[in-house]
């Protein structure tokens, strides 16, 4: 199979590619490419800066992501202190509910007579 050769020329592309039958046929071919490259160049322009707009919104992104998550961090570390002292408070509920009630009346008659003691002796 032969090389394909580098063709930086219009009139040398469109006659590799095809090989025109007269000198309008060219001249109109040339006219359309005079038409083609210019809005070619301007869309490479534009793709040039949309691509360096895009490469700052996803920088920015990046960076939003980054403070999110660490506000999540932070947000879930939070909630899970708070259940661990839900779980704490639960656990001493339950243990003080577990008490019987005749324990709890000697503890409170025996500080009574100890807070009576007290303020007889002052």
């Amino acid at each position: 199979m032969p090389a394909i050769p580098i063709l930086t020329h219009p009139e040398a592309i469109l006659t590799s590619i095809w090989y025109p039958r007269n000198a309008n046929t060219v001249d109109e071919l040339e006219a359309l490419l005079g038409k083609y490259v210019p809005g070619a160049e301007a869309l490479r322009t534009k793709l040039k800066k949309y691509d360096a707009a895009y490469k700052a919104l996803t920088a920015e992104n990046a960076a939003l992501e980054k403070e999110l998550n660490s506000a999540s961090r932070e947000s879930i570390q939070k909630k899970l202190e708070i259940q661990r002292k839900l779980s704490e408070l639960d656990e001493l509920r339950r243990t003080v509910d577990s008490i019987p009630d005749a324990v709890i009346r000697e503890y409170t008659e025996q500080k009574y007579v100890h807070h009576g003691r007290m303020n007889q002796e002052i």
